[in-house]
């Protein structure tokens, strides 16, 4: 059990180091952006869609604070359940699930602070190349991918 609580406390870290370097990379990237913010480039790479700064950063701090607040509402959904429960067994799932559900958060967030670097690249005025950053966001689905295998491994490793 001891392992279990260090392994939670390394995830709980692991989940508030991500929700403050996005916070940092939000408030980062908007310091820096125009007026008008391109989110969306045509073939040729120039951009064809634009919202207003302020709309893109409320939206990204909505988005962000939602998704967030769900994993961790479903997280203390999970925890105050296993009160409920009766077998040593399915107790110990609920907590693997609960701490898979903190690296599926901070996942997220890493991807979330991918993508805000990368609108941060996109729309600055020297002209950085995007190309870099488009191989860090393409990351991110190959962690989900990464996180979602974890939980299957989660889901048999307590079902044998």
């Amino acid at each position: 059990m001891g392992n279990l609580t260090y392994m939670n406390r390394l995830l709980k870290f692991f989940w508030l180091i991500s929700l403050v370097v996005f916070f940092g990379a939000l408030l980062l990237v908007y310091a820096f952006l125009p007026d008008r913010v391109a989110i969306h480039a045509n073939t040729a790479g120039m951009p064809d869609e634009f919202v207003a700064r302020e709309l893109f950063f409320w939206t990204s701090l909505l988005g962000f604070v939602g998704v967030n607040a769900l994993l961790y509402i479903l997280r203390k959904l999970l925890l105050l359940t296993r009160r409920t429960t009766q077998s040593e067994r399915e107790l110990a799932l609920r907590q693997d699930v609960a701490g898979w559900l903190l690296g599926l958060a901070g996942t997220i967030n890493f991807f979330f602070v991918l993508v805000m670097a990368f609108f941060g690249v996109f729309n600055n005025a020297e002209g950085f190349s995007t190309g870099h950053f488009a191989l860090l966001v393409y990351t991110g689905p190959l962690l989900l991918v990464l996180i979602f295998a974890l939980l299957a491994w989660i889901f048999i490793r307590r079902k044998g």
